[in-house]
């Protein structure tokens, strides 16, 4: 399989998941990026 195959698979899952659920992994990210940077800086 492609790459870009599989980022629109990835994509499609995404939005089959509940709305209610973005913002949460939005703050995952958001917090996994400001630790990251708080522990290497």
């Amino acid at each position: 399989m492609r790459k870009s195959q599989l980022q629109t698979l990835s994509l499609i899952k995404l939005k089959n998941k509940p709305a209610s659920l973005l913002p949460i992994f939005k703050i995952i990210f958001f917090l996994h990026e400001f630790y990251h940077k708080e522990s290497v800086g």
